[in-house]
């Protein structure tokens, strides 16, 4: 095998074991998918419940919302990027993924 696609499966492994996601938290992710490599950024933060007609006034005027920070930020950069994968059928590519 290559050593990306060892590489992917430990990195895999590792994560499965202790992702670090709290619980009650939410979560965004980003994908920059590039040719020779790509990103993927996952962001963590409080749930934005508005329940009431106060904190959805709140919330309006900036001050009931929670952003990410940089603390809660996972990144992790994949190889290859997307070129490679252009050579699969459609069939395939789940697998090679």
């Amino acid at each position: 095998k290559k050593t990306w696609e060892k590489k992917r499966k430990k990195k895999h492994k590792k994560l499965m074991k202790n992702s670090g996601i709290a619980s009650g938290t939410m979560h965004g992710m980003m994908i920059d998918a590039g040719s020779t490599g790509s990103r993927m950024h996952v962001f963590e933060f409080k749930p934005r419940v508005l329940s009431t007609e106060e904190d959805v006034d709140l919330a309006v005027a900036g001050h009931k919302l929670t952003f990410p920070g940089t603390d809660s930020r996972w990144t992790e950069k994949l190889r290859p990027g997307l070129a490679t994968f252009a050579q699969y059928p459609d069939d395939e590519l789940v697998e090679r993924i």
